[in-house]
């Protein structure tokens, strides 16, 4: 595993807040709870980790057999409900555990997954289904791991087409959103009067940042030669994975839908859906991305696994009785000597996440219901950016650096912020109008909040708080975030530059800055020549962290002239260099510290 993934996973585990039993009591829920989980392999979590041997699933046990390596549905140690389970039962919360996701079930084998609870009312469930109802198994074999035949590239793609206008019939088909419903609905009247039901989407599995010719689209998905020479038939053209990301999408959208319009129907403080979409958090991490591996074969950064990925299982499996609702191409008959590629175990992992996107599933989840359950007001919020800079109040705070801890008043269930985002994206201007500020609003319960790429306001579940986003216009100016205090375009000052605006040789037309109090010794902090020869505007630059010497240079026959201050905002005035047609240095006095200069070249 590269090292930044492993930093990147542990930092969020750690991270993670534990929930408190009291907490969790307040909101109807016991002080030790009832975990279950429903739906498909993308639950079962196929592929990643290792067969759980505490679910036999009627599996083969005896001689050579371990029990529950051959589990049928394929629960796996490294899929979110496990993950999920575990943390939960180390903190000794979990009276009992139901693991039901099953690989390969459709929407009608709910009603059987929620009989083999018998009777049991689950606090928290979780549930992810309907990818096998909307023929992407069809899509990823015929479109993605199609068989070489006499009808060659054209029959190919004529056949994936069909398969990827069946799949946007049955996604666009409102009979299988109203048994979706139903199917959500039977799960949910099995559960506690205020139990909570996590439903998860699905995940664009190519790389979004595409173009026609791009190293996906010059090869098909069987990475060994062999393979691609007696199978391969058709690329993974841009196109083909433009449309199945777009059938993703499509699911995800209905899916939400689908669940907004229940939940418009469920009584306050009663029972909760709650959707999870996944997609987000695999931003970067999926087939095709640029300067990866396509096939992310052992590529710990790309969470898909492939027919050429090793698997950490290696045991036998059996597999359910119908292959066809597994998301895999049919082995042939003949290759006994292909068995690693054309194992069923292997196919029918094939476009199915890896350990590391269930971790951050399972995460998400945990942190939601912390957010959800625990009732006691937080002192304090963190408040994250995941891109730029943005102010909160007059507090400048960035992405990459240390959450900026919320004061929240305990008087009252909100606590209400000021955010200014949207600042242009220059290094010149020292004062600036953000484009939008927002006055946000969050739960005091909340122990983190984040603010997005897209100036909207996130919980820790990646939700966005009651569609909050910065629209309104902004009048307050603030110090530019992006100001380059390095006095802009970090130049050197050397002899036969060229200005590139006009053409003009510009010799020594200059000025340095020293944060010490010096001229004459070392290379400066600091170096800045203007963009044409009279430049005369005499724009304020900053230098918030101080300097001790300055030093202004002409070109020969035109001079430099630069004051310097004591504030940030040239008012404050300490004194001047005079129009230096060679060069000068001052040295400030000790007591006097200089944050800011105004020049003036060739004029």
């Amino acid at each position: 595993m590269r090292l930044s993934v492993l930093f990147a996973l542990l930092s969020q585990a750690l991270a993670t807040p534990t929930l408190q039993s009291k907490t969790i009591s307040e909101r109807g829920i016991p002080l030790k709870f009832i975990l279950a989980h429903f739906g498909d392999s993308f639950s079962a979590g196929i592929g990643a980790g290792n067969f759980l041997k505490d679910k036999t699933d009627d599996g083969p046990v005896g001689p050579g057999h371990d029990l529950g390596r051959n589990n049928q549905c394929a629960r796996m140690t490294g899929s979110y409900p496990n993950i999920l389970a575990g943390g939960f039962n180390r903190d000794g919360l979990l009276t009992d555990w139901q693991f039901m996701s099953c690989s390969g079930d459709v929407m009608d084998n709910i009603d059987g997954q929620v009989a083999k609870m018998l009777g049991t009312r689950a606090h928290v469930a979780t549930l992810s289904i309907s990818g096998n109802d909307f023929n992407f198994a069809s899509v990823v074999r015929y479109c993605v791991y199609p068989k070489r035949d006499s009808g060659g590239d054209t029959a190919a793609q004529a056949r994936c087409n069909q398969e990827l206008q069946k799949a946007a019939n049955a996604i666009n088909n409102n009979d299988n959103w109203a048994k979706y419903q139903s199917k959500v609905n039977l799960i949910l009247n099995s559960m506690s009067d205020k139990g909570v039901l996590y439903i998860t989407g699905y995940t664009k599995f190519f790389s979004p940042d595409m173009s026609s010719g791009d190293s996906c689209d010059k090869q098909t998905f069987f990475k060994s030669y062999w393979l691609s020479f007696l199978f391969g038939v058709l690329n993974m053209r841009r196109d083909n994975r433009a449309s199945i990301n777009s059938l993703v999408d499509q699911v995800n959208q209905k899916m939400s839908e689908a669940i907004n319009q229940m939940k418009a129907g469920i009584p306050q403080n009663t029972k909760e859906l709650v959707f999870v979409d996944i997609d987000p958090m695999y931003q970067g991490h999926r087939f095709c991305e640029p300067g990866k591996d396509p096939w992310g074969v052992q590529d710990d950064d790309v969470w898909f696994n492939d027919l050429s990925t090793q698997l950490e299982e290696t045991g036998d499996w059996q597999g359910p009785a119908n292959q066809e609702d597994l998301w895999a191409p049919e082995p042939p008959q003949d290759q006994e000597d292909l068995r690693g590629a054309w194992d069923k175990f292997q196919q029918s992992s094939v476009f199915h996440p890896k350990k590391y996107g269930h971790q951050l599933v399972a995460d998400y989840i945990r942190s939601d219901m912390m957010n959800r359950f625990n009732n006691d007001a937080k002192s304090e919020t963190n408040f994250h950016v995941r891109k730029g800079c943005v102010y909160v109040g007059d507090i400048l705070q960035c992405e990459g650096s240390d959450a900026l801890k919320v004061t929240n008043d305990q008087s009252t269930e909100e606590t209400t912020i000021t955010i200014y985002a949207k600042f242009p994206d220059n290094t010149v201007d020292y004062m600036v109008t953000p484009g939008c500020q927002l006055e946000a609003k969050f739960p005091i319960n909340y122990g983190d909040i984040y603010f997005g790429e897209d100036n909207c306001l996130y919980d820790a579940s990646n939700n966005q708080i009651n569609g909050q986003c910065c629209q309104a216009p902004a009048t307050k100016q603030f110090k530019n975030p992006y100001f380059d205090h390095l006095f802009g375009p970090r130049t050197k000052c050397a002899a036969g530059d060229h200005d590139g605006i006009s053409g003009q040789i510009i010799n020594m037309q200059c000025v340095q800055i020293w944060v010490d109090h010096k001229t004459d010794s070392g290379s400066a902090d600091a170096e800045y020549k203007p963009q044409s020869p009279n430049h005369c505007d005499g724009k304020c630059w900053s230098w918030p962290a101080g300097f001790g010497g300055i030093k202004a240079m002409g070109d020969g026959t035109y001079g430099t002239n630069c004051a310097y201050f004591r504030d940030e905002t040239c008012q404050d005035k300490i004194g001047e260099t005079g129009n230096q047609r060679g060069e000068k240095g001052v040295v400030l006095r000790e007591n006097d510290v200089g944050h800011s200069v105004q020049c003036y070249f060739h004029c």
